[in-house]
């Protein structure tokens, strides 16, 4: 929701709807800053699972950067102004490369579309804002009066199409917390415990939840259900979703090598990736989002203790 809340004042800021200019600077330069860190926030909470707001640090630089912008005076001044839209588009770069790393989740969430969408808008605001920046600097027109404006429209109009387009397609995608919430109140029937238990017992056997391709299909498959009703079993026996199910195993996975005395050589990098997480970043987020700490923190209490 917080990503469509910056896209609309985006689209009320930059297509030149009546703003007093004392508010349309600094209203347009929050924008350029908050929109990185948005859309780097949504990616990684759909890989994570953590549904918490952006984390604190990331707006401390935004605030300052406001103050910045409303008390200084002089050539100074434009520091923050372009400074903003480098940080939203750095935070862009380390979306994609986020969502590059974990692509095949976001395929097998039938969420990809939407997220490259979001991910393409976040670095076209980044690179525009800093191509009228280079025009004001040069004070020379590239691009004759209109022409910016027409772009920038039929840009925003593409997406947003889209946007709705893939929503009615694929509406799973956009109600997937609200179904994730509402699919824990029914009781597991006999049938959920029976699907269930031979998950249980092919992740006690196999631990196929340490390849990080796994994904709902084929454990399915595996056991002789469909997708839905592996889902289903999932949330009725554990009160969480698939992913959050094979996350937390995963960590407890990465808690038993790192209380492993002989496993102490490995990197946290190389535990990572032996507990099925496919970057370092997802690991270090998931397990802090469980235990409370990172994964080092854990390792160094543990060697304490013993």
């Amino acid at each position: 929701m917080s990503v469509f809340i910056v896209l609309f004042l985006s689209n009320i800021v930059f297509t030149g709807i009546p703003i007093l200019d004392t508010v349309r600077g600094p209203l347009i330069m929050t924008i350029l800053f908050i929109k990185g860190p948005v859309v780097w926030w949504l990616v990684r909470s759909h890989i994570t699972g953590d549904r918490g707001f952006l984390p604190w640090p990331h707006i401390i630089p935004i605030v300052i950067a406001l103050i910045w912008r409303l008390t200084a005076s002089g050539d100074i001044v434009l520091i923050p102004v372009i400074a903003a839209p480098l940080w939203g588009l750095a935070y862009g770069i380390y979306a994609i490369r986020d969502f590059q790393a974990n692509r095949a989740l976001f395929i097998r969430g039938k969420a990809h579309i939407w997220f490259l969408l979001i991910l393409i808008m976040a670095v076209w605001v980044g690179l525009w804002s800093m191509f009228n920046f280079l025009q004001a600097y040069l004070q020379y027109r590239i691009l004759p009066d209109g022409v910016g404006m027409l772009i920038q429209a039929i840009i925003y109009s593409c997406v947003t199409l889209t946007f709705v387009w893939w929503a009615l397609v694929t509406p799973d995608t956009y109600l997937q917390s609200s179904q994730s919430e509402q699919s824990t109140s029914p009781k597991p029937s006999d049938f959920d415990r029976e699907v269930f238990s031979r998950l249980e017992n092919i992740f006690g056997t196999e631990k196929p939840y340490l390849d990080a391709t796994v994904n709902l299909e084929t454990l399915a498959h595996q056991i002789a259900v469909t997708p839905r009703e592996l889902s289903n079993a999932v949330n009725r026996c554990t009160n969480d979703g698939f992913r959050a199910f094979l996350r937390k195993k995963r960590v407890g996975h990465a808690q038993e090598l790192l209380t492993n005395k002989t496993c102490q050589d490995l990197s946290i990098y190389d535990i990572a990736i032996a507990s099925g997480f496919g970057t370092k970043s997802t690991f270090n987020e998931s397990f802090k989002l469980y235990t409370g700490m990172p994964p080092s923190e854990f390792r160094r209490q543990f060697k304490e203790a013993t």
